[in-house]
């Protein structure tokens, strides 16, 4: 911020944590414009349990490779949705995302949200129906509202 950089947050870390980064970044740009970019995991599909099936392996290895745990790949948990909140993931359909992306918006304040939308263990064929699915139905709505980045 001190010398005017843009801010990548990453994926995985607690939220506390990043709008911690993210007060200390503003406070060092010294009234300067800045830019927050802020990585997460989208996944949209049709319906719910549509994509709680498509991501179920991606979500496994994150489960173990971020936060070193066994999950068992029950969806219907709160360890499952705790999980989720842990990883900064959002998976659902365009409703669900929509949501989640607003209140991210609303904790947060970026200026950008870099969606990471393929990871190891999906199908590309998946992952290409949720990219459409974003583009189609989350991106647009989420444009016409005046508060959220247009910028994706």
């Amino acid at each position: 911020g001190t010398f005017g950089f843009r801010l990548l947050i990453p994926r995985v870390g607690p939220a506390s944590r990043h709008q911690q980064n993210i007060q200390r970044y503003r406070e060092a740009l010294a009234g300067k414009p800045g830019f927050v970019s802020v990585l997460r995991f989208v996944y949209v599909a049709q319906t719910e349990q549509e994509a709680q099936a498509q991501t179920q392996q991606t979500i496994a290895r994150y489960a173990k490779y971020d936060c070193g745990l066994d999950w068992d790949g029950r969806t219907d948990t709160q360890e499952y949705a705790d999980l989720l909140q842990r990883l900064n993931a959002v998976i659902g359909t365009p409703d669900q995302v929509i949501a989640q992306l607003q209140v991210w918006q609303q904790e947060t304040s970026f200026e950008e949200i870099m969606c990471q939308v393929y990871a190891a263990g999906m199908q590309h064929e998946d992952s290409l129906r949720s990219i459409r699915l974003l583009g189609s139905e989350v991106v647009p709505r989420l444009q016409a509202r005046s508060s959220f980045p247009t910028r994706f």
